[in-house]
């Protein structure tokens, strides 16, 4: 199973999050289960726009791991995000990261699974709990509640009543 992170924090924040499923499904694959919606402060950068954010599970289309993160560019492209070359976060219409993809450890220079920070980020853990609350970090071996008791990120995340 596919793991992505959904977030956005400009615009309509839950018709962004519903047209990236929508995109998610006919391009990526077959969405098993979407967490919740919720809501938080800019993570690593400073803005007044909070983020909405969401995770789901896929089953792929393609096991080829660069043929999705292409393919999940191209959506975020569609939904007129515009990358700006920096090292700096930024508002964005959507973000889509491939979080896990199953019990699988790849590292490149475009793309690093698990993701590098995902133990680091509440706003990702607790969605994340919500559709793979088994889920073991292949390479810290810690479980998605052993990563949330060891997250220092102590940020408010809000459920979004929709």
């Amino acid at each position: 199973m596919l793991y992505l992170g959904l977030g956005t924090n400009i615009g309509n924040r839950l018709n962004n999050i519903e047209k990236a499923y929508e995109l998610i499904s006919k391009h990526i694959g077959i969405i098993r289960e979407k967490s919740s919606v919720w809501e938080s402060k800019p993570w690593g950068f400073v803005s007044s726009n909070n983020f909405y954010n969401s995770v789901c599970a896929v089953e792929p289309y393609t096991e080829i791991i660069d043929d999705v993160m292409t393919e999940l560019m191209n959506i975020e492209r569609k939904m007129g995000r515009i990358r700006i070359k920096s090292a700096n976060y930024e508002d964005r219409i959507i973000d889509i990261d491939i979080l896990a993809y199953a019990d699988m450890v790849f590292n490149n220079k475009n793309l690093i699974i698990p993701h590098p920070k995902l133990h680091q980020r509440l706003f990702v853990l607790i969605p994340f709990k919500e559709v793979a609350p088994t889920w073991k970090h292949p390479l810290l071996k810690l479980s998605i509640d052993e990563l949330m008791k060891k997250c220092l990120d102590k940020s408010e995340v809000v459920y979004v009543n929709y």
